[in-house]
């Protein structure tokens, strides 16, 4: 057995070592650690929309608020609203659109308007305006046909819920295709959630129309599975340009070396 003054010595002797070693380890910093990283592979879904996406929403909203006030106050309300009689009897089509533009009230008006501006924005800015507004506005004129077909003939309806249902059935079913940070099973799976929890009711009211936004939840999630194929060459030109941009990124680092 070695001496407790040896067993000392040499373990002085490996604790200075080690500390030699960390000090060359922590010596002059190289210049290429200050460099900035190498950027990421960017998601079609992880681009920030920009304000001015905003704008053709708004003026939906704008023309939600003129024809509501002219519908609170004028004597222009009974060629607005839409009803199984006056539009499968009487043939007065037009009421299918007018309809969405109009409100009972402003709570009514405010209710739809948070998620309408949202997914305006969000549909607009990733998917161009084919999608919003021309296709959300036909998925809200079919959603105000079948409803008015299976409701009773005097029945009264009006706002934009069942626009704004299958608004946001659209951006799920884009979400589920496109997005790549995820499984597909994770990713339906948060699709169910979020659908659940944004469009589920807590509390149910008679003077709503549940099932004009069941049918629109329907029509937009029917419309976006068709509308995939006509949108697959702008997110794959999205990743073209973005892999365009990286390879002159990485070039940069290269020289750098």
């Amino acid at each position: 057995m070695g001496s407790p003054c040896f067993l000392l010595e040499n373990a002085c002797g490996e604790n200075m070592i080690e500390q030699d070693d960390r000090s060359e380890d922590l010596g002059e910093p190289d210049p290429e650690d200050f460099l900035p990283a190498p950027p990421k592979k960017k998601g079609f879904l992880q681009q920030i929309p920009t304000l001015a996406s905003l704008n053709p929403a708004l003026l939906f909203f704008l023309l939600f608020l003129i024809l509501s006030f002219l519908f609170w106050n004028y004597d222009i309300q009974d060629e607005l609203w839409a009803s199984r009689y006056s539009i499968f009897v009487k043939k007065e089509y037009w009421r299918a659109l007018t309809a969405i533009f109009i409100h009972a009230d402003m709570k009514h008006l405010l209710d739809n308007s948070l998620l309408f501006l949202i997914f305006g924005t969000l549909l607009y800015y990733f998917y161009g305006s084919f999608v919003f507004p021309f296709c959300s506005l036909i998925v809200g004129i079919v959603t105000t046909l079948l409803s008015a077909y299976y409701h009773e003939p005097y029945i009264r309806m009006l706002g934009a819920s069942g626009m704004v249902y299958g608004m946001v059935a659209m951006w799920i079913v884009f979400y589920v295709t496109y997005e790549i940070r995820y499984s597909f099973y994770l990713r339906v799976l948060r699709a169910v959630g979020f659908a659940l929890v944004i469009l589920f009711p807590t509390s149910f009211h008679e003077e709503v129309d549940y099932m004009a936004h069941a049918i629109g939840f329907g029509i937009g999630t029917l419309a976006g599975i068709l509308l995939v194929p006509f949108l697959n060459t702008r997110v794959e030109r999205f990743y073209k340009e973005h892999e365009k941009i990286s390879r002159r990124q990485s070039s940069f680092f290269d020289k750098t070396e």
